[in-house]
């Protein structure tokens, strides 16, 4: 079994589930493409704000008569831009938040499709449901929570007592971020949030990582497998698909 594999079991059994995760040695387990979206909207954000004075905002928002008239990376480019600082610092914290503990148990590449593809149909469900302009990684963020939570309920048992407890702690959170979406006058895209939960959500069931004792003999971390619902072979090929499919859906509307 690999050394990852066996990392990630033991963390998904750890009380600080969604504190900072470190491993033995207490220095803190590398989570590159979480730290590397950040930056991407960090420099986005900088750039559109003070070099191109929110230009980049206005040729890349999710704007529905834009993208029905074939500027369809609008569904891609607006995950990645926000309406002001105060905006971008949130879905950093939060993108910092899940998306490391997300990274760690999900592995790197995962979270990275899963986060492009929940973005896309986020903004996909935001098209078809709102005709207001958005922009924001809110829909790729619940996406990464909803595999996170895919992955926490495979995995629950009476035992696990941190991971039971993070589950509460996630959909807690979800039901409290879209309830205030549904607050008068705000200007969440919940139809965005919904669409990106339920994109990560059949993401993580479809392509998450599912451990099951490898033996009958009493369970250990060299005794675990990786045994997930799509085989290697195929996820790759299905991932793809699920990340194209998404921008061909404004031109069968």
């Amino acid at each position: 079994v690999g050394v990852v594999w066996r990392r990630r079991v033991a963390l998904a059994q750890s009380p600080s589930l969604l504190t900072s995760p470190g491993s033995r040695s207490g220095k803190p387990l590398e989570t590159p493409v979480t730290r590397g979206l950040i930056w991407v909207i960090l420099a986005v954000a900088g750039i559109d704000g003070w070099l191109m004075k929110q230009r980049l905002i206005v040729s890349g928002a999710k704007v529905n008569p834009a993208i029905a008239s074939g500027e369809i990376w609008r569904l891609l480019t607006a995950m990645f831009l926000h309406s002001g600082w105060r905006h971008t610092l949130v879905n950093v914290w939060s993108l910092s938040s899940i998306g490391r503990v997300a990274e760690l148990y999900l592995g790197s590449e995962n979270v990275l499709l899963t986060f492009i593809s929940s973005g896309l149909w986020g903004n996909v469900a935001s098209f078809m449901c709102s005709p207001y302009p958005s922009v924001g990684a809110s829909g790729a963020i619940f996406g990464m929570t909803g595999a996170l939570a895919v992955f926490l309920w495979r995995h629950m048992s009476p035992e696990r007592i941190a991971a039971n407890r993070a589950l509460r702690m996630l959909g807690l959170a979800v039901m409290l971020n879209l309830a205030f979406g549904a607050l008068p006058g705000s200007r969440a895209d919940n139809y965005g949030h919904l669409g990106g939960l339920l994109a990560g959500t059949i993401a993580g069931v479809m392509f998450g990582p599912r451990y099951r004792p490898s033996s009958k003999k009493p369970v250990s971390l060299s005794h675990v497998v990786n045994d997930p619902v799509v085989s290697k072979n195929l996820a790759r090929p299905l991932w793809l698909i699920y990340n194209v499919l998404p921008l061909a859906i404004p031109y069968l509307r």
